[in-house]
This record gives structure tokens, sequence and C-alpha cells, in this order.
């Protein structure tokens, strides 16, 4: 199956924002509420799990940008894309190129896909999203989404991070990550939700 392979050629864009974005200029209203957008590397371990997370929250589509694997994840994303589970993109970059931003930079500049879209999270294969309001867990990210839109007319939302800490054991053991890590404190950063046509740069 034929993916898009991202060069070397697009490194520029992990320093600096094109001058105009065509698929912006290009863009019709959003079909779909929410693609989250990620890039991963060696994450072999979590991919089904998170996939699977989101895949739950009802998203419509799981973008993913891969960046010189070797830990044989390859093969299982190239199954996940053919069976429409994700879209893939594979990048290649030179030694200090950020792979993050320039596939992030990628995405919001020539992924006529991603605009198919309203709504995208930039996220790591080690984030989960627990969507709240009035503190109930909402398992369905589209209606999510319309009650932020309904009540607060938000263009994005800035969630807290919790930081999870491990069993303290030296090996891994059974279970998913949802199990295995239950204990977290809370950190000051963020992770933004935004419309994508309120954005002037992704990155």
């Amino acid at each position: 199956m034929e993916f898009d392979v991202i060069g070397p050629e697009f490194d520029v864009l992990a320093t600096a924002a094109p001058a105009c974005n065509p698929c912006a200029s290009a863009a019709n209203a959003p079909a779909k509420k929410i693609a989250v957008l990620t890039s991963m590397r060696n994450e072999g371990l979590a991919v089904l799990e998170w996939v699977a997370y989101y895949r739950s929250l009802r998203v419509d589509t799981i973008s993913v940008y891969t960046n010189d694997n070797t830990d044989g994840s390859d093969r299982l994303l190239d199954v996940l894309a053919r069976h429409g589970v994700i879209q893939l993109a594979r990048s290649t970059s030179a030694p200090g190129v950020s792979p993050q931003l320039k596939a992030f930079r990628h995405a919001f500049n020539h992924s006529e896909a991603l605009w198919q879209h309203d709504w995208v999270p930039m996220l790591d294969a080690d984030q989960f999203v627990g969507p709240l309001l009035g503190g109930d867990f909402i398992d369905d990210f589209p209606y999510y989404l319309g009650e932020i839109e309904r009540r607060f007319g938000a263009s994005a939302l800035c969630l807290n991070w919790k930081w999870f800490s491990g069993d303290l054991s030296f090996s891994r053991s059974a279970g998913t990550t949802l199990e295995r890590f239950a204990h977290s404190v809370n950190n000051d950063h963020v992770k933004t939700l935004f419309r994508l046509r309120h954005t002037a740069d992704i990155a």
C-alpha cells in the first residue's frame, strides 16, 4: 500500500512556517468534527491501546506521522492504515531537525485530509485526553466539542496535564497503560485542542 512519504525537502517546516497555506485557502467547510494528529517513533508497545482509546471516543480520524521507526512498528501501522483504522504518512528528517514540528506543519499546510475536520489536538502516543463536562467523563469527542461550542463559543481548549507515575517496577508489568499507571499529580502544562480554521500556525 502506498503512503505519503515526507522527505528532507520538507525539513524547513521544522524551523519556519510557509508564507501561505494552500490547504487553508482552498478549504471548504469541515465535513468531520475531529482529527487526532500525532508523530510516532518506536511506539510499538503503545500503538494498539492508544489508537483503540481514541477510536472508543469516536474521533473521526487518527492521523499518524512516523519518524524512522526501528522497533518494527511500521508493520503494525501499515496494517492499521490498510484497514482504514488510521491515516499514515512516513517522514524522514536530517539530523537536528525536529520531526514533530516538521510533521505537524506538514499536516497543517499540505494535508487536505486534515482540513476536512473542524477540531484538531496534537497528541503524543502516551497522552490520553479525558473529556470532562461538569465533572462527568464524556465518551463521545464530537458530542463533547459540540457542547463546548454551544456553551462557550470557544475556538480552543487548554486541558491541564496530569503526570502518571509507574509502579516502581524494573520490568514491564501486565495490563494496559491505563491499568498500570494509576497514580498521578497535577502539572502546570496544558494540551491544546483547537479549531483548525481559526489557527494561523500549527506549531
